[in-house]
């Protein structure tokens, strides 16, 4: 009896895509239907808040309402990489922008651009919130005491726990927190020694004292989490939940 050799598992690109087009279309038509709010960005730093107004799969078009403010807009525009970000409940959804455009219609001004082919989907659970675990914590280097201020004195903070939408970071004492909306936009990473990467963090909120005297806690949000940061994060916290479960934790 021949006996078919296990399925290797699938590349962590590969377990959040959906490219069918007709699943690219239903969760299209959700943001369009339930207006969601969507984060458009791109490493340059330009951000700006949209929603999906028009959605044409015939012309294989797509068209944003946007915030007013065109000089973010004009930047996305100019831009050669260009990733949108939505939430659908516990689902996040992120996809490329190609072939941007400015336009005039009805409602105004409005954002062109060309039906993304494919989009990635992340499950927001709740268990994905985890701990690290093992003797080498992740820690986030970031530059002190916060942009705009010039300053060459880096700061690793050790990461408490992590999810797919933000972190949370041990500030040390001898350090003036920040204020809640500061953001910083290249902050290192350094999940695993193979693992690393660069992401925009805004901070949240400022907690009290930890226990001991060892810090303060402070928890970030992401801004604009690339796909392939994404995917990095998203193997991370799989990877952890599965040594938690194996240490009984």
């Amino acid at each position: 009896m021949h006996v078919m050799p296990p399925k290797a598992p699938l590349p962590p690109q590969d377990q959040y895509r959906v490219q069918a087009p007709g699943e690219v279309l239903a969760y299209l038509r959700q943001l369009q239907a339930q207006q969601v709010p969507m984060q458009l960005s791109d490493p340059q730093g330009h951000h700006l808040r949209a929603t999906l107004s028009v959605l044409d799969p015939l012309k294989a078009l797509i068209a944003l309402e946007f915030e007013p403010d065109l000089q973010s807009a004009q930047g996305l525009v100019n831009s050669d990489e260009v990733q949108a970000q939505a939430w659908l409940d516990a689902v996040q959804l992120q996809f490329q922008l190609a072939d941007l455009l400015i336009v005039s219609d009805a409602r105004g001004k409005v954002m062109r651009a060309a039906l993304p082919p494919l989009l990635y989907r992340f499950q927001r659970r709740e268990a994905y919130r985890v701990q690290p675990v093992g003797r080498q914590f992740p820690v986030a280097q970031l530059n002190a005491p916060s942009p705009p201020a010039s300053s060459d004195t880096a700061l690793r903070l050790r990461v408490l726990d992590i999810s797919i939408g933000g972190v949370s970071l041990q500030w040390p004492l001898d350090q003036t927190p920040p204020e809640p909306g500061s953001e910083w936009p290249e902050v290192m990473l350094e999940l695993e020694p193979d693992n690393r990467f660069e992401v925009r963090l805004r901070l949240h909120h400022v907690g009290a004292p930890m226990p001991g005297g060892s810090g303060v806690h402070l928890g970030f949000s992401f801004v604009g989490l690339s796909v392939e940061s994404s995917r990095r994060l998203q193997v991370y916290i799989d990877q952890t939940q599965k040594r938690r479960r194996q240490l009984g934790l």
